[in-house]
């Protein structure tokens, strides 16, 4: 018997409409015998091995086949017959066959691409997750003959991976365990669940590292999450902005099964709509029975909304609903704030983790009083790679959309801090005080009080913190609050909890010892003063240099 694949085995072949799926882009063709080929690969060579199908070929659903498979595979450049699509993003829903489908998308991409020495990786966010679609992709394997017998599958707590001799090619499961993986050259790599991927680092070696493959494949699948200082929700937003013409990428295939913001999370039909196996993988029984259990309490209405309807909901817990925090993400106007009072808050930390500087602008108009908040970072450059994956953010991406200043070395250069204060805000804006801890920042203090600026200490008791965490929390409810949507302080706030005494007074902790919330601590350093009142002229207001 020939050690390749062949297509006598069960099955005919099927065919959809190549219009699924077409890139917008010139140059593409349509090949419709490569995408039957692939849609013949998984009916006559793969096998369900799970559930009332276990035995059955895999014939694809027709949503499978006309919106992944067939487009993915039958798109060709008509320079050269390559694969158009280099990457596939699958938004779905769970217990729709997500895992099913990637491990059969795997195993052709081993035995049936035709990529002489295939490295195909199976990757997660963690070792139990990564395994998920590799368990599924060996039991494929050794339920079917021919497969099986080209084959080795390993599958041990050292190594998970199946290996084509012939070919040289193999498969392998990894997470992201912060480990050497610099020598890959993946010719496919499928990514299971990106919502909880915090490892940018990965993420970048694994999607950047097939330069010298003809045609590489990335094939992410996953649902939505509620953390979005993730890989996930990044991707996700690159992908929507795809789908509604407003990108230049067109070698990606998107597809995504999701609840519209304005559909109802409790109609059937929206249900159906998210679910393209609904009726089929999915039981409406069963899915009517977590639909009641979700209208019984709000935790479990945000977990049936990301898991059965694909939507991002806010964060599990936390200091403050993030949903409310976005919705005051409006820009903040520099030429509207350039004339209002201002005071910043620093929050210096570690002089080896992040320093915080937030300045904080007072609009009282019509009877309501607003704050606008400009907020920026600095982070030590060395080791940044490993900072960003310790801290699951990408701060060479922040730093290069200007929401983070990398300083050289491993501790901050505060000469960086003073510099942002006097010679950017100062000179710009009318500032009153600066509101400081006094910890660790006497010597920036002590620079800053000698250039003129009226410098506060603000002591982190609750009995100076509660009344402007408290305060700020109101405004953020009720909307007062502007911040553009900076994404790093918006992290921050996700990474917050509260502490309460007995009197009910709040004071701001971290949900882990590994999370960062200097930013929303400056914030309210510079709130607590803001509140008391116009405490001091502005230096630059009384030297008359408020030039923007």
């Amino acid at each position: 018997m020939s050690s390749k694949p062949s297509s006598s085995r069960r099955g005919r072949k099927r065919r959809g409409s190549p219009e699924f799926g077409r890139p917008a882009a010139k140059g593409a063709v349509f090949d419709a015998a490569i995408a039957d080929r692939a849609c013949n690969f998984f009916e006559l060579f793969l096998t369900h091995t799970k559930g009332e199908w276990a035995g059955h070929p895999f014939v694809p659903h027709g949503w499978q086949r006309d919106r992944i498979i067939r487009p993915l595979f039958g798109w060709r450049r008509e320079a050269d017959g390559f694969r158009w699509y280099r990457r596939c993003d699958l938004w779905l829903p769970r217990k729709n066959g997500k895992s099913t489908l990637a491990a059969g998308v795997a195993l052709y991409l081993l035995f049936a691409a035709e990529e002489p020495g295939a490295e195909v990786y199976l990757v997660a966010n963690d070792r139990e997750q990564a395994s998920i679609v590799f368990k599924e992709a060996a039991r494929m394997t050794k339920a079917s003959p021919e497969l099986n017998e080209m084959s080795q599958v390993f599958d041990s707590a050292r190594t998970r991976s199946i290996v084509y001799a012939e070919t040289l090619s193999s498969l392998q499961a990894v997470s992201s365990l912060p480990t050497n993986k610099d020598g890959l050259n993946p010719s496919g790599v499928v990514f299971d669940e990106i919502h909880e991927l915090r490892d940018f680092a990965l993420w970048e070696k694994m999607t950047t590292g097939s330069a010298t493959r003809r045609q590489p494949l990335t094939f992410v699948i996953s649902t939505a999450g509620y953390d979005r200082n993730t890989v996930g929700y990044r991707e996700y937003a690159a992908d929507k902005r795809i789908l509604e013409g407003k990108s230049r990428i067109t070698d990606r295939l998107v597809v995504v099964y999701e609840a519209g913001p304005k559909e109802s999370w409790k109609r059937e039909s929206t249900w159906k709509k998210a679910n393209p196996g609904y009726g089929v993988t999915i039981k409406p029984r069963e899915f009517r029975s977590l639909f009641a259990e979700a209208q019984e309490d709000a935790a479990k209405e945000a977990t049936f909304k990301r898991y059965y309807l694909n939507i991002w909901t806010g964060a599990k817990t936390g200091w403050i609903d993030i949903e409310k925090w976005d919705a005051c993400g409006d820009p903040v106007d520099l030429f509207r704030v350039v004339g209002l009072p201002c005071w910043v808050g620093l929050d210096l930390s570690k002089r080896s983790d992040i320093t915080a500087a937030v300045a904080l602008f007072r609009e009282d108009k019509d009877n309501v009083r607003r704050y606008h908040v400009l907020p920026h970072f600095f982070v030590p450059d060395e080791e940044i790679e490993l900072k960003e994956s310790r801290d699951g953010v990408p701060y060479r991406e922040w730093a290069r959309a200007g929401h983070v200043t990398l300083t050289p070395g491993n501790v901050i250069e505060y000469a960086a801090v003073r510099d942002l204060v006097m010679e950017k805000w100062a000179r710009k804006f009318q500032i009153r005080e600066i509101a400081y801890d006094p910890y660790n920042a006497t010597h920036l203090a002590d620079d800053l009080r000698a250039a003129g600026m009226n410098m506060v200490e603000f002591i982190q008791t609750i009995k100076h913190v509660a009344p402007p965490t408290m305060e700020l929390k109101n405004l953020i409810l009720q909307g007062l609050v502007r911040h553009g949507g900076n994404p790093v302080l918006r992290w921050m706030v996700e990474n917050v909890a509260v502490l309460v005494d007995v009197n009910g007074n709040e004071r701001l902790t971290k949900k882990a010892s590994t999370a960062r919330i200097d930013g929303v601590a400056a914030l309210v350093n510079a709130l607590g003063r803001a509140s008391v009142g116009d405490a001091a002229p502005s230096v630059y207001e009384q030297r008359g240099v408020l030039n923007l």
